[in-house]
């Protein structure tokens, strides 16, 4: 495709305008220069003395002083798991199972879980509930509607760390 001379001096021109229109980058300085004018219309320029008639030029720095040191935050994470294999023997209806974390660790979350530990299994149950009991405990309430529960193991989880 051939572009007609016309297209390309309109090109051109666009270019230019929309070069010219761009602002100036700020200096790679430390600071930002500005003039800001009676109605509040800022304009970024490179140098204060820039600035026009009835503009009053304005200058920040581009990082500040360092601020304080932060809290430690949470450290020494460790996922607990309590798993309890079913047997013929167990066939309540709601099993609750608790997870507690370490001495001086809080609970930041957890889970539960119902899973096979090989062969075919008839039993039938679902997770009913997992939430934290208070800081330092995970509580998972587990409802079996019957069957053989041989094969299963419920599982409990809790994810602990120091938080400060």
């Amino acid at each position: 495709m051939k572009l007609s001379r016309k297209t390309v001096i309109v090109g051109v021109v666009l270019a230019f305008a929309v070069i010219g229109c761009a602002p100036p980058a700020p200096d790679p300085g430390d600071e930002i220069h500005a003039c800001v004018n009676w109605r509040g219309r800022i304009r970024i320029v490179d140098d204060p003395g820039e600035c026009e008639s009835g503009e009053t030029p304005l200058s920040w720095n581009t990082t500040g002083p360092a601020g304080p040191p932060g809290a430690d935050g949470v450290s020494g994470w460790e996922r607990i798991v309590f798993a309890h294999p079913m047997s013929q023997d167990d066939n309540p209806r709601y099993i609750l199972i608790t997870v507690d974390c370490p001495s001086g660790k809080r609970v930041l979350g957890g889970g539960g879980a119902i899973e096979t530990t090989g062969g075919a299994v008839s039993y039938q149950g679902r997770l009913e509930a997992s939430l934290p009991l208070d800081d330092n405990t995970w509580y998972v309430i587990i409802y079996y509607r019957g069957g053989d529960p041989s094969g299963l193991q419920q599982k409990a989880y809790a994810i602990c760390a120091n938080v400060d």
